[in-house]
């Protein structure tokens, strides 16, 4: 059976889960496996999304379920968005909730909008398009943060209820061109190119970050923490480049390395999504 939430487009076996591992072919049937199960919850402000232009100064409700459909190396939050991989079965974790819900926690914290965030939101469409309809009419707009790796049919279904989605590409220049081809050209990616601003505004540029420094505050502060410590500090690097920062950063040694990511390469990959959906 053939899932069309992204563009991945995973034929998927019966019994089996396409890339996001959270959308399982059960007799036929492509069924959600984390609909309702909310793996976190929160009130951010906008500008956390990140969101300058949109709705600024106010208050966000943020949710998420687990399951994303990429592997981003660096992953802030791998620990949710790569759950599922681990989860043998079909009984994910979350609380359970529902649209209903939701639209209530927002309105009662006093939020303008409902962001899904923190994971993909695409592989998890089902709920959260049920929730944007019923909070925009209850006067709450929509936020996507989203890869982007949308399909068209999936568009169409959220674009009607989405108020703004930012679509995060997180690399340099030569990342854009030779992974997307979307910086340095003309073309974009098939899910940027569909949610093509036709009831609202494109802003294509690049996020303001800050580069994180040692200050003497913090460099104080952990100088008391190394006179009472007993552990080593460690770090996780998968190559040689996050290793000298992590020693940069005085790290000891280095507590994980990530041996997947060798099959990144995008001579590799195509062969690695065969053997898993095999």
């Amino acid at each position: 059976m053939k899932c069309s939430m992204c563009a991945h487009g995973c034929t998927i076996k019966p019994g089996k889960r396409g890339i996001c591992s959270v959308r399982e072919n059960q007799d036929g049937t492509l069924i959600s496996l984390v609909y309702g199960k909310l793996i976190s919850a929160i009130v951010d402000p906008i500008e956390k999304k990140p969101l300058y232009n949109f709705l600024p100064g106010t208050k966000s409700y943020s949710i998420a379920s687990a399951g994303c459909n990429f592997r981003c190396k660096h992953c802030q939050n791998y620990e949710i968005s790569q759950l599922p991989r681990t989860v043998e079965g079909s009984d994910m974790p979350g609380e359970e909730s529902t649209p209903q819900m939701v639209v209530a926690d927002a309105l009662g914290a006093g939020c303008a909008s409902i962001s899904y965030t923190y994971t993909e939101p695409t592989v998890s469409m089902e709920f959260a398009l049920e929730t944007a309809k019923f909070a925009r009419e209850k006067g709450l707009r929509n936020v996507f943060v989203s890869n982007g790796f949308m399909s068209p049919e999936s568009v169409d279904l959220i674009a009607p209820y989405l108020d703004a989605n930012n679509i995060d590409l997180k690399g340099d220049d030569g990342f854009g061109v030779r992974v997307i081809e979307a910086l340095g050209g003309e073309d974009l990616p098939e899910g940027v190119e569909c949610i093509d601003g036709g009831t609202g505004e494109v802003m294509l540029g690049e996020v303001p970050t800050v580069q994180p420094e040692l200050s003497v505050d913090f460099n104080i502060l952990m100088g008391w923490a190394d006179e009472a410590r007993r552990l080593g500090v460690r770090a996780n690097a998968d190559t040689p480049a996050d290793a000298r920062a992590a020693r940069e950063f005085g790290a000891e040694g280095i507590g994980l390395c990530r041996t997947e990511h060798m099959f990144f390469d995008a001579d590799r990959i195509v062969a690695m999504r065969e053997m898993i959906l095999a």
